[in-house]
């Protein structure tokens, strides 16, 4: 289990890397979802443009400690942090 520091070095560590080398930045409510559940959705069409550079960065990357995937049932696009076991 993460405590509440580890959480947030996690996040900020997603946050930035999202904003750096995919050119998104989390809105407020997607960085409080992140840290309550690892877990933020993000409405499809407001990140497709910013696919390409996110497959490029997790394709070179060793390995990021963020996921994308897409749920087909909401439409949204997932980014999880791979390691957190973060309880409420």
């Amino acid at each position: 289990m993460l405590n509440s520091k580890q959480v947030d070095a996690l996040v900020e560590q997603v946050k930035d890397e999202l904003d750096k080398e995919v050119n998104y930045s989390l809105t407020h409510v997607e960085e409080d979802e992140l840290k309550v559940t690892g877990r933020t959705c993000i409405d499809f069409s407001t990140f497709a443009p910013h696919l390409k550079q996110a497959q490029k960065y997790i394709n070179t990357h060793n390995n990021p400690i963020w996921e994308l995937s897409l749920n087909l049932i909401s439409d949204d696009i997932e980014i999880t942090i791979k390691c957190s076991q973060i309880m409420l």
